[in-house]
């Protein structure tokens, strides 16, 4: 007969595991109290960039990950702006064919869904170009001005945000169509 070797039991196990020993801070001072040293240590602002090629590609990640996130927007805006234009077109179409056994739906319902897509596209455009005008700003800021790549280009002159600001305009243009055309 072949023995396993024995495992410790649950309560063997938990007298034998060592102890901790309780740590009292009773004798560390704040900060401010310990002296000049930790002061002089303790850095200006929330984190240094220093100049370094680690740093620099960091932020040249962070910067394009931003245009990527921001081109998304850009992609969804422009979906949901088709769609809702889409939408209206071919129900609008849809209204002359009478089909036997379908019930006849309200004119209106398919102009306002398709005026709350191309308002969700609009919107979205909105909403993420604003938060990428503020990060771009953010990323050229004073605590980043050793390592960003673009000091001087302003967030405005970016192809992303140009192209953001044409389909804007191409959405309320769209918006203004079909609720002026399909009232």
């Amino acid at each position: 007969m072949i023995r396993s070797p024995q495992l410790p039991s649950a309560a063997n196990f938990l007298r034998e595991r060592p102890t901790r020993r309780k740590v009292h801070f009773h004798n560390v001072r704040p900060l401010e109290l310990q002296g000049d040293i930790v002061n002089q240590l303790a850095p200006a602002s929330r984190f240094d960039a220093e100049p370094s090629v680690n740093n620099h590609f960091a932020w040249i990640r962070t910067r394009l990950a931003l245009e990527s996130t921001y081109l998304a927007w850009i992609r969804t805006a422009i979906s949901l702006i088709g769609f809702g234009f889409t939408i209206v077109q071919f129900f609008q179409r849809m209204q002359g064919m009478k089909v036997p056994g379908l019930p006849t739906m309200r004119p209106e319902r398919p102009r306002d869904l398709g005026l709350t897509l191309i308002a969700a596209g609009v919107g979205a455009l909105v909403v993420s170009s604003w938060q990428y005008f503020a990060k771009i700003k953010y990323l050229n800021s004073k605590p980043f001005e050793s390592i960003a790549q673009d000091q001087a280009a302003k967030p405005y002159q970016t192809t992303a945000f140009i192209s953001a600001m044409v389909l804007i305009v191409i959405g309320i243009a769209a918006f203004v169509s079909v609720f002026f055309r399909f009232m």
